[in-house]
């Protein structure tokens, strides 16, 4: 049962990561990206922290770099990893606000949208950072929002 556990869960975080790279293809959006894969990556890190994902986001690294990417194989699992490290590290060292929520979204979208050339510093692609993080904070926050109602338990 637990390999299955771990079988769902590398291919659900998979295909998140193929419907980002297939929504930011198609869309192509100048000042912001949609990112599910890192909404998924935000609430695995924020709030269900557990060493089971280590093997999940270590396979959808080598899936990305595999397939998409001219990086060295392994990259992307090592910022997918970084990223989720540092993001729980902020969390769980902090008290619980929505402004740390939003600037721990913020950081993490900037490590895991790093790259090694210098357009990672021109100020079109920090803008663009910036209100991707803000668009997918917002998106992050409805899902929250929607997935912490108890449906049964709500009176009509």
């Amino acid at each position: 049962m637990i390999y299955l556990r771990n079988l769902l869960s590398i291919i659900a975080f998979v295909f998140l990561l193929f419907i980002e790279l297939l929504i930011n293809t198609i869309l192509n959006f100048d000042y912001f990206l949609i990112m599910p894969f890192f909404i998924g990556m935000f609430v695995i890190s924020t709030r269900r922290f557990s060493n089971f994902y280590i093997s999940v986001f270590l396979v959808a690294g080598i899936y990305y770099d595999a397939l998409y990417s001219s990086n060295i194989l392994g990259f992307s699992s090592a910022k997918f990893l970084i990223t989720i490290i540092l993001m729980n590290f902020i969390v769980a060292n902090q008290q619980d606000n929505t402004y740390l929520d939003l600037a721990t979204f913020t950081v993490g979208i900037f490590i895991y949208k790093f790259t090694y050339s210098l357009e990672y510093l021109n100020p079109e692609f920090l803008y663009q950072i910036l209100i991707s993080s803000l668009v997918n904070y917002f998106l992050f926050r409805i899902l929250n929002i929607t997935i912490g109602k108890n449906v049964l338990k709500q009176k009509i």
